[in-house]
């Protein structure tokens, strides 16, 4: 009688477990792969570069394997690569660069592009439409040949970034901003120096000031706001001594690093907006 009852014991202790892991498994699973939400500044002239993230099941097999946007032909993008792997996820991710800037000398006078979905070529063969949240494409030069030209730069995975600046003739600083700097709030953060003064505009600049740049993005931990990538470029615009309105772009980006906890959050609010 013994013997039978704790042999039924762990009969059910299998059953419940094997029950348990199927409950775990399905409720930690996405409905299905997607990009996460990006804010993405970028300009279309030679070299510049952004990264796309793609979350999916560790087994699913269906995965991005290129990108394209129409309108932007100089537009290519490296191969998929693993980017983090979790205990039910990995997160891609796909590097786009421009090797040309646009031939169309109208493009420039259109003023940016703003995309919200891409093209997406994927590992069984199909095409289709995916969302990849905002990005801005600025027809335009990120700045050199003009009398600022970087000096340094340095970024770290918690989010912190400076550059300096070297102004070679005198020029009239007469703004700095970015298309996202109100929808992220505080959420980033800056500091601007022309010389060693906090930068005010309109403000001329003579020649051998050094202009300083201090940003971060402050995250609470496990806050989803690791989960959405933001690739900035802020823009010093200025009048040079001919009297010619310039911008000088200034790279910005914060990359994802979320926790076990920040994907199991992520994969609970898709699953439920997908009820």
């Amino acid at each position: 009688m013994r013997k039978a009852f704790f042999g039924w014991s762990i009969v059910i202790l299998i059953i419940a477990s094997w029950a348990y892991n199927i409950h775990y498994h399905r409720t930690n699973r996405l409905p299905e792969g997607r990009f996460l939400s990006h804010l993405i500044e970028v300009s279309d002239s030679p070299g510049d570069s952004f990264m796309l993230y793609y979350i999916a099941n560790n087994d699913d097999k269906r995965l991005p394997v290129s990108v394209s946007i129409e309108g932007l032909p100089a537009l290519q993008f490296y191969p998929t690569s693993v980017y983090m792997t979790f205990s039910n996820q990995k997160l891609y991710r796909l590097i786009g660069h421009f090797d040309a800037g646009s031939d169309d000398p109208s493009s420039a006078a259109a003023g940016p592009l703003t995309i919200h979905s891409v093209d997406v070529y994927c590992s069984d063969g199909t095409l289709e439409k995916s969302d990849i949240g905002e990005m801005i494409v600025y027809r335009e030069d990120m700045g050199s040949g003009g009398p600022i030209a970087q000096s340094s730069a340095s970024g770290s995975t918690d989010g912190t970034n400076t550059a300096t600046f070297r102004v070679n003739k005198p020029v009239t600083a007469n703004g700095f901003s970015s298309a996202f700097l109100n929808e992220l709030g505080s959420a980033f953060t800056y500091e601007l120096y022309f010389g060693t003064d906090a930068a005010v505009f309109p403000r001329e600049i003579e020649a051998g000031t050094p202009i300083s740049l201090m940003a971060a993005f402050p995250v609470p931990a496990n806050s989803q706001l690791y989960l959405q990538p933001v690739t900035m470029r802020l823009r010093l615009e200025y009048t040079d001594e001919a009297g010619i309105s310039r911008v000088q772009m200034i790279p910005m980006e914060r990359h994802p690093y979320p926790t076990q906890a920040a994907i199991r959050e992520y994969v609970k609010a898709q699953r439920r907006a997908a009820k």
